[in-house]
């Protein structure tokens, strides 16, 4: 099963003694509840995928930097933006055009897109659809 409530318990408390109380109290239940439905309900594939990801975002998300750089002097420097939320399903709207996109380094272009997705992440009524 995808999705169950033991298993999402099983792996909020392993992801709990896992990540250092920081790190959790930055987790959402939707954000638990992605990566044990990504995981098809293993616990120990999805707390290893959360592991990461965690890791990840600390070393090249910088707290500081609450947007993109090359965006706030270049509104085409990138191909994809959120730009809107559709009112029927309730989810973030992205449009992506890589033609209009004046920027192709790559490291730019990964945190443009991680700061684009912890966007639609933390929209209230769309989070849980990514």
């Amino acid at each position: 099963e995808r999705y169950c409530p033991q298993r999402m318990e099983e792996f909020q408390s392993s992801a709990k003694a896992t990540l250092s109380p920081e790190q959790f109290s930055r987790l959402s239940e939707e954000d638990l509840a992605r990566f044990i439905v990504a995981r098809e309900g293993n616990v120990s594939a999805a707390l290893k995928q959360l592991t990461g990801s965690v890791k990840w975002a600390e070393t090249a998300l910088d707290p500081a930097q609450q947007g993109c750089e090359l965006c706030s002097k270049d509104p085409n420097s990138h191909s994809i933006l959120p730009i809107g939320l559709d009112e029927r399903e309730q989810s973030t709207i992205i449009y992506g055009c890589p033609a209009r996109a004046t920027n192709s380094a790559v490291d730019p272009i990964v945190h443009h897109m991680s700061h684009q997705l912890d966007y639609c992440f933390s929209r209230p009524h769309s989070g849980s659809r990514w």
